[in-house]
C-alpha cells in the first residue's frame, strides 16, 4: 500500500514537473558588462520576449537641465527572458554576442515566477525605482548617520559610477587621511 501511494506520488510529481517544463516562463540572462542593450536587441529580433527594466539614470544639476533623461538598467549585467525550456531555439541563446549564461542551479535554469516580473513592471511604471540625485558635491562635509563611521565626519569627493555608492575623504589621527566607499544612504550633511 505504502509502495503504491509512493508510486502515485512519483508519477504525479513527473506528470507535474514535464507539465512545468512545457509551459513558457521567465528566465534570467546574465550579460556582459554594458551588452544589456546589444543582447535585447538580439533577442527581441528572434522574436524572444525579453524584458529589460530600466529606471532614470541619477543625474548632476548639468544633465538635469538637458532635455533628455538617460536611461540605465534596473539590474545591471541582467535580463529577463521569457521561454520553453522544451522549444529547440532556447538552447542558442546561451551562445548569442554578449551573454555570459543564464543563470542556473548547476544544469536546470532557474525560472523567475510571473508574481515578481509583474511586480517590477508596475513599480518601475509607478516611479517606485526612480533613482534620488544627490545634493553633494566634491568638497562638501558630510556626517555618517549610520553604518561604521556612524558619527565620523568627512569630506565628499564623488559619486561610484553606476551604483549607489559614494566616495568620502575620512580624516584619521593627525594627518592621515583615507577615502572610503560607502553606500549614499549612510550619509548626511554637516552642519
Amino acid at each position: 500500500m505504502v509502495r503504491t501511494a509512493n508510486a502515485q506520488r512519483c508519477i504525479q510529481d513527473y506528470i507535474e514537473a514535464d507539465h512545468y517544463a512545457w509551459k513558457d516562463r521567465w528566465y534570467v540572462i546574465n550579460t556582459n558588462p554594458r551588452c544589456e542593450d546589444l543582447v535585447y536587441q538580439l533577442l527581441t529580433k528572434e522574436s524572444f520576449e525579453v524584458f529589460l527594466p530600466k529606471v532614470q539614470k541619477r543625474s548632476s544639476k548639468r544633465a538635469e537641465s538637458s532635455r533628455k533623461k538617460a536611461l540605465e538598467p534596473l539590474f545591471p549585467g541582467y535580463l529577463f527572458i521569457k521561454l520553453n525550456l522544451n522549444a529547440p531555439e532556447w538552447a542558442k541563446i546561451k551562445y548569442l554576442q554578449g551573454v555570459r549564461r543564464i543563470l542556473s542551479f548547476g544544469d536546470s535554469p532557474v525560472p523567475v515566477s510571473e508574481e515578481i516580473i509583474m511586480s517590477i513592471k508596475q513599480k518601475i511604471k509607478s516611479g517606485g525605482y526612480a533613482k534620488k540625485s544627490l545634493s553633494l558635491k566634491a568638497g562638501d562635509k558630510v556626517r555618517f548617520a549610520k553604518g561604521p563611521f556612524e558619527g565620523l565626519e568627512g569630506i565628499f569627493t564623488g559619486e561610484v559610477s553606476g551604483k549607489e555608492r559614494v566616495k568620502v575623504l575620512l580624516k584619521a589621527i593627525y594627518s592621515w587621511a583615507f577615502t572610503v566607499e560607502v553606500s549614499a544612504a549612510e550619509l548626511g550633511r554637516a552642519d
